[in-house]
């Protein structure tokens, strides 16, 4: 479950989920979900992803950057997402890892309404935090 927070310039988006991959998921969905109804986008066009940070905040920053790239590159929204995260050690230091792909389609402006486009996620406000169950995550986005 996502929901989305106000900001001035910006929006923000609080996430949770039960896993860490479930998490970014969700953080993914809502980033697509500030641009268009992710309902309407088909699952058509596979890509991967590999990102890389030194704590689960700046991986999911590293995430939706990456995404926004994509969606650039591409000219594509996507609306499904499967991630998997593990950690290694990286000369003495551990790190966490994330691989996976996501699946979309081209944007097509006679079927995606468009909201907002997204420029960046930011660090601006960023919080990793455990909530009853679940592991949650507050970001925003620049728009």
């Amino acid at each position: 479950m996502f929901k989305f927070l106000e900001h001035e310039s910006e929006i923000g988006v609080e996430a949770c989920n039960s896993s860490l991959e479930g998490l970014f998921v969700e953080s993914s969905k809502a980033l697509f979900s500030i641009m268009t109804d992710i309902n309407k986008v088909e699952c058509k066009n596979y890509f991967s992803v590999k990102v890389d940070a030194f704590n689960i905040e700046e991986l999911l920053i590293e995430l939706l950057n990456e995404l926004v790239f994509l969606m650039n590159v591409n000219f594509s929204f996507f609306s499904k997402f499967e991630y998997k995260i593990f950690k290694k050690k990286v000369d003495g230091k551990e790190k966490f890892f994330l691989e996976g792909k996501v699946c979309g389609e081209n944007i097509d402006e006679n079927k995606h309404v468009l909201h907002v486009e997204v420029k960046a996620a930011t660090y601006n406000g960023l919080k990793f935090f455990k909530k009853n169950n679940n592991y949650c995550i507050i970001f925003v986005v620049d728009i």
